[in-house]
């Protein structure tokens, strides 16, 4: 199983608690990084944990790494991984993804080769491309916003097709189940989220596949969204006692 956490700011609060700095200690309420990379280093497993790079777009969305550098240390420390979360549009642009990319690699001192973009906005072939020139090693994009399942039917990670004999160099890790998909789009309750999980859960394991997440770090720490910390934490479990391997991108 494949498990990733995503940083992301969201909703309209005020500055004063959106502002976050790492390195000076002072925290955003929901900054449970390092907790969350505990306990997954408490079952045996690490997670990638893509984190944004760009000013606060439309969406509400973004903040200058710098303000979480400390934060991304220590889960690196914890054996963690640190991927990209490309901007709104960063995946139309090489220009866009090389400078996300880079500003993240000056603060945490090492190559980031993962990424998943905002929204899960993707074009093909267009995304693939531009994401292989701008030296990305792999891509977790490709999952349903809005539902959830193996998108393209692909229960493994694959190398795309681009074209006619053309396949890219990026693989793809295929987005099986996003918390706010769940919670959000199809309003779900935590205990119909449980069902579709241990549903997909148990077909992974019968096709020896990859189960990728995606959680957002607001699920495990926001009273907003109680309940759905647990739920991914019901999920490493009962791929550890499957004999499953948790491990990041």
């Amino acid at each position: 199983m494949i498990n990733s956490c995503s940083w992301m700011a969201k909703g309209k609060m005020s500055d004063s608690i959106c502002e976050l700095r790492g390195r000076s200690g002072i925290r955003h309420p929901y900054s449970d990084l390092k907790s969350i990379a505990q306990k997954e280093e408490e079952r045996g497993g690490h997670s990638t944990f893509f984190v944004l790079n760009s000013p606060k777009d439309h969406t509400g969305a973004g903040y200058p790494i710098k303000d979480i550098a400390g934060q991304l240390d220590e889960v690196r420390r914890i054996g963690s991984e640190i991927g990209l979360h490309g901007s709104y549009d960063a995946g139309q642009s090489v220009r866009k993804i090389l400078e996300e990319k880079e500003g993240i690699e000056r603060v945490i001192g090492v190559k980031v080769v993962g990424y998943r973009n905002h929204f899960l906005r993707f074009q093909v072939p267009a995304s693939f491309e531009n994401l292989e020139a701008a030296g990305i090693k792999y891509d977790s994009t490709m999952g349903f916003a809005d539902g959830y399942g193996f998108r393209n039917g692909m229960v493994h990670p694959y190398h795309p097709s681009l074209g006619e004999k053309k396949r890219s160099n990026v693989l793809e890790l295929p987005l099986a189940i996003m918390d706010c998909a769940l919670y959000s789009y199809m309003g779900l309750t935590t205990g119909q989220g449980k069902g579709i999980c241990d549903d997909l859960t148990r077909q992974t394991k019968e096709l020896h596949g990859a189960l990728v997440l995606l959680w957002h770090n607001t699920s495990f720490s926001d009273p907003r969204f109680k309940g759905w910390g647990d739920l991914y934490w019901n999920i490493l479990d009962r791929v550890k006692e499957d004999g499953g391997w948790l491990c990041n991108g």
